[in-house]
């Protein structure tokens, strides 16, 4: 029996995306229209020359110290995004920022507490303020979980509440989300530029808390959403990449190729990345230790844009949080993903494991429908 996604009531719904996948097996259109890629064609086998041009592209790009980008993510300067609330924007790389921007980030983060006493209520925890900390629920001896959304969203949609609820309800655990809004509702470029800034006031903030509670950074696991996954990798930089665990849910793509701020695999103890949304939204880059590319990581079953595909990423999270294994298998490099042929060593995609181990490029197929 299938199950009704809880997470995404206004989806748009369509045939399946894969790009490829087993025994379907599909081809863009020439319109180079990432943000909303609007036709499928497909065939009952990859022609020679769409394998030739990804060994082209993976082969130039190897070439690159530590660049693993197939395409550089600043290619297309409009992409279309629909937010967590339905509200369509448009995202312009080459957009005019604001050199202003600088001076006023860490004042309106705000961190959100919630635990299994306050699960649907936050608590402000307030950096430099230990009473914040004394008088709220926090607990020193359960882990640690650090939600951070991404652009144009908010703390209170998305994958916000279902990670949240998701977590509470398995575990007994503190999360602590990042409301980022007075950066992250800026124009994409100076979203962007304001990363930095708002993951050294996370790392800044969980440092200060680590201090107060004896809390071991062994046991923080950092998440971020699209932008917010950048938010996470510098977060762990400002903490000495100590963090036992960081996961990146389709990091940002746009502005990000060859960014030295991007997420990295030195950020965390473990850093894994879990990529759906490649060439568009999100990055198709290796970011971390472990990178995970479900359905090929380019467009997933049942989208028709690029927003849900961008979405999808942390739907899956979500329901590795609730005993849903991914089981993905190790590729021997990113051709043998994309053609679905991988046979190396078995990897838990997601989940909540603080001691995980892994490295290398994974690929695991995944169905359209909950709980996928």
């Amino acid at each position: 029996m299938h199950h009704a996604d809880p997470y995404a009531p206004g989806r748009r719904m369509g045939t399946a995306g894969l790009l490829p996948a087993k025994n379907h097996h599909g081809n863009l259109s020439q319109r180079h229209s990432v943000g909303v890629p609007e036709t499928l064609s497909y065939s009952t086998e990859i022609s020679n020359d769409y394998l030739a041009v990804f060994k082209i592209l993976v082969q130039s790009q190897e070439k690159c110290n530590d660049q693993n980008s197939l395409l550089p993510d600043n290619s297309v300067r409009y992409l279309d995004y629909v937010d967590d609330y339905g509200n369509s924007h448009v995202i312009d790389s080459k957009e005019t920022p604001s050199l202003k921007l600088q001076d006023s980030v860490k004042p309106d983060v705000r961190f959100l507490l919630y635990t299994r006493k306050n699960p649907f209520y936050e608590q402000i925890l307030v950096d430099g303020n230990r009473n914040s900390i004394y008088v709220s629920h926090f607990n020193a001896r359960v882990p640690t979980m650090v939600i951070v959304h991404g652009w144009q969203n908010s703390p209170y949609v998305g994958l916000n509440p279902v990670i949240r609820n998701a977590y509470l309800s398995i575990s007994d655990v503190n999360i602590i989300i990042l409301d980022w809004r007075s950066v992250a509702h800026l124009n994409y470029v100076n979203s962007v530029m304001g990363v930095p800034e708002v993951g050294k006031a996370l790392g800044q903030f969980l440092a200060f808390l680590s201090s107060v509670t004896s809390t071991p950074f062994s046991r923080m696991h950092l998440v971020g959403h699209s932008l917010g996954a950048h938010v996470v990798g510098n977060a762990g930089r400002q903490l000495n990449g100590r963090a036992a665990r960081i996961t990146g849910l389709d990091p940002a793509g746009p502005l990000w190729f060859m960014n030295p701020n991007r997420l990295t695999n030195t950020d965390a103890m473990y850093v894994e990345a879990i990529h759906t949304n490649g060439f568009a939204l999100g990055t198709y880059m290796e970011l971390g230790n472990a990178d995970f590319y479900p359905n090929g990581g380019l467009i997933q079953p049942g989208c028709l844009t690029s927003s849900c595909s961008h979405s999808r990423s942390w739907k899956l999270f979500a329901a590795s949080i609730l005993n849903k294994k991914f089981v993905a298998h190790k590729c021997e490099n990113k051709i043998e993903m994309l053609i679905d042929s991988c046979s190396g060593p078995e990897l838990e995609m997601g989940n909540t494991n603080l001691n995980k181990t892994g490295r290398g490029v994974y690929r695991v197929d995944i169905s359209d429908v909950y709980p996928y």
